[in-house]
């Protein structure tokens, strides 16, 4: 028999996931919403075999990893906002310490969002 205190654990809304497919629900509306509910944990995504995973803090930007050798992680987070297919996973985190990056300040969602348009708006060009 489970404990009422350990299913009310397990249901608790830190706990809990958002999950999807990213052909059905685009990377940039997910993280809209993270922000938007300003959400604390990691979003997890993955794409032919290829995983990346997003900190974040408070619905910014924390961290991304894993990194591809020798690029920044800003390009790394800009590559996977290019995803079109894979799936995604947030988990929540009910402990926001440690989910602050000690490297640098969270970055804007909306920020990541809007330079991310405009790069593939100057690379589309480029290609005219």
């Amino acid at each position: 028999m489970v404990s009422r205190r350990a299913q009310q654990a397990r249901w608790a809304p830190e706990a809990s996931g958002l999950r999807g497919d990213l052909q059905h629900v685009g990377l940039a509306s997910v993280l809209s919403f993270l922000e938007a509910e300003k959400k604390t944990g990691d979003l997890n995504l993955e794409r032919d075999g290829e995983r990346a995973s997003l900190r974040l803090f408070q619905g910014s930007c924390a961290t991304s990893g894993p990194l591809t050798c020798g690029r920044a992680a800003i390009d790394r987070v800009f590559e996977i906002l290019g995803w079109r297919a894979g799936s995604f996973e947030f988990l929540g985190a009910a402990d926001h310490r440690g989910h602050r990056s000690r490297r640098a300040a969270p970055t804007s969602v909306t920020y990541l969002l809007i330079e991310h348009a405009r790069r593939e708006d100057e690379a589309s060009e480029a290609l005219l």
